[in-house]
């Protein structure tokens, strides 16, 4: 079950902490508020032309224009299409670099199992639209400008 692995990964990380110095005081920084974490639509994909790895999206995540975001999901979805038009997160506080030549302004949310044979996007909610801003109960900081 997907939700007791993160909640036990959560119980694991505050013991991590109390073996002291850096870890602790690491672990205490924590602030998921931090990213931006916004709901998308995938309007358009395509298999990158160099990558055997990698589709290109883009992505309207609410802003002006869409984001152009590459992913490296094409061991885990074998068409462009199982992609396309779908909702999806995407982590947008993230400076934009290339990726295979292809300039990538973010990151799609993925999960996988343990040993990552399977990876699957992480879907919103089905009333969320492009723009919505993924919140952590507790956790009401701003998200980090990109470095």
């Amino acid at each position: 079950d997907k939700v007791a692995s993160v909640k036990s990964a959560a119980a694991v990380a505050p013991e991590k902490a109390k073996k002291g110095g850096e870890a602790a005081e690491a672990a205490s920084d924590l602030d998921p508020s931090k990213l931006d974490i916004r709901v998308g639509l995938v309007t358009k994909c395509w298999a990158h032309p160099e990558s055997d790895k990698l589709y290109c999206e883009e992505i309207d995540v609410g802003e002006e224009s869409v984001r152009s975001i590459a992913s490296g999901l094409r061991a885990f979805y074998s068409s462009a299409a199982d992609i396309e038009n779908r909702k999806v997160l995407v982590l947008a506080n993230l400076k934009e670099r290339p990726l295979a030549g292809f300039k990538s302004q973010g990151m799609v949310l993925c999960a996988s199992n343990e040993d990552h044979t399977v990876v699957q996007l992480v879907e919103p909610p089905a009333n969320s639209k492009p723009g919505d801003r993924v919140l952590f109960k507790g956790f009401d900081g701003e998200a980090a400008t990109p470095a």
